[in-house]
């Protein structure tokens, strides 16, 4: 595995960790961060939503 590819893995595996003690679906959120689910995404960004807890 290439140092890019473990860069991905690791931010990809970060982000599902904080979804999940989020309580958040990270393929929904993956998708309203990639406009996939329309114009008004669903769930705001994580930032938000961690200063908030």
């Amino acid at each position: 595995m290439s140092a890019d590819g473990r860069v991905a893995r690791d931010v990809t595996l970060g982000l599902s960790k904080t979804c999940r003690k989020l309580g958040l679906s990270f393929f929904t959120y993956l998708g309203d961060q990639l406009g996939l689910n329309g114009d008004q995404p669903r769930i705001p960004p994580l930032a938000a939503l961690v200063t908030q807890v």
